[in-house]
């Protein structure tokens, strides 16, 4: 093998599909991560139009473990927050959300939308599948003509268990760009696969890139998936532990982390944020005003940035995305936060650190404010010079 083949992409190649972020995504920080607020038939019309925009749409889908594990890796949590959509997959993730008023509407598991994909629901597309056990992804790349009348295989490839270096070659990236994908599926396991999809999303022209660990087993055969009455009612993990015995000692740990999630920060959440919400609702809108030098941009928000109030700061953060200095989010003047600001944060924070650009937001003055940022799991998202 020569060494050209053994070539990584260099990270300063260019970027065959740049991203301009969409600030209108009704996007909310959920403990840290973000979730879109989408319907099942929403998600699948956004990945259908970004197939037919040709744009870059890297397609999570937080679940449980996805949320403990962030809350442990900060590297794994910023790499979500790159994600252009992330819809929530796990049901304790949907009970979450509705107990702190996050208006996800429902569940929008990966494997389902894919089933939803490979009955025409989202038009003719070309697959690509990556990873999974030794054969599966060619096995899954075989049987999907049989499966599904609009879907057709790209191609696919099994990496092994390297390093992720090893799998991101500079052949192997223009294998998958050759193949005319229109969705790529991942399945390394969810924090290689994300960290895959992060490294080199960037040299790819596939429009839709997911990991989806179990769709390329599901696909192949190799493992059934459960029943639907299991599926609707969120209870697929027991059947999964069925299938994959291994798995009970992650779903164990996962509600362990979960039990402390809801001790030190939800149930806190839920008894004290009304009444900070009440205490900062003198102020019934958000003024948004730019101050620009040396350099530097400082968008300075006063007032309540709440779901209700963001359309201006949306505006503000579209027009200064590109923008080639410091870019400063100032909360020292807001009187409440909630979700919807948070989240609306992680995604301006994932555009620019996936650009490269810098950014960093200013710590709110009133304990208070400080003290929801803190519930919400959005401490990271404070510069280091204001923590």
């Amino acid at each position: 093998m020569t060494q050209d083949s053994l070539k990584i992409a260099d990270a300063s190649e260019r970027d065959l599909n740049p991203v301009r972020v969409d600030f209108g995504r009704q996007v909310y920080c959920l403990f840290g991560i973000p979730v879109d607020a989408l319907s099942f038939q929403e998600a699948v019309a956004e990945l259908q139009q970004a197939v037919a925009r040709g744009d870059r749409c890297v397609w999570s889908t937080p679940n449980l473990n996805h949320l403990t594990s962030c809350l442990k890796s900060p590297e794994f949590r910023d790499i979500l927050g790159k994600s252009q959509l992330s819809t929530v997959d796990g049901m304790p993730l949907l009970i979450l959300s509705r107990m702190l008023g996050i208006p996800v509407p429902e569940r929008v598991p990966g494997s389902t939308v894919f089933d939803k994909m490979m009955s025409g629901a989202a038009g003719p597309m070309k697959v690509y599948f990556f990873g999974g056990p030794e054969g599966a992804a060619a096995r899954a790349s075989e049987r999907l003509p049989e499966l599904s009348p609009s879907l057709r295989s790209a191609g696919s490839f099994s990496p092994g268990y390297g390093p992720i270096e090893s799998m991101s070659r500079k052949d192997i990236l223009e294998n998958i760009n050759r193949s005319g994908a229109d969705l790529l599926i991942l399945a390394l396991n969810a924090k290689r696969g994300h960290s895959w999809i992060s490294l080199n999303s960037p040299h790819l022209n596939v429009p839709v890139i997911a990991h989806l660990g179990s769709v390329i087993n599901f696909v192949a055969g190799t493992i059934r998936r459960s029943p639907e009455f299991l599926q609707k009612t969120g209870m697929e993990w027991l059947w999964r532990i069925w299938e994959e015995p291994y798995l009970a000692s992650r779903y164990a740990r996962d509600f362990v982390d979960l039990a402390k999630l809801l001790a030190t920060k939800a149930f806190p959440l839920l008894l004290f944020g009304p009444a900070l919400k009440l205490a900062g609702s003198g102020a019934r809108s958000l003024e948004v005003a730019v101050t620009a030098q040396d350099g530097s941009a400082v968008i300075e928000l006063k007032g309540s940035a709440s779901a209700l109030h963001l359309e201006g700061l949306r505006k503000t953060l579209d027009q200064y995305q590109e923008f080639p200095g410091e870019l400063v989010v100032c909360l020292r003047e807001v009187s409440y936060v909630d979700a919807a600001l948070l989240g609306l944060l992680i995604v301006a924070r994932g555009g620019r650190l996936e650009k490269g650009l810098p950014v960093w937001i200013r710590s709110p003055r009133r304990s208070g404010v400080r003290f929801l940022v803190h519930l919400h799991c959005a401490n990271y998202l404070i510069g280091p010079r204001d923590n």
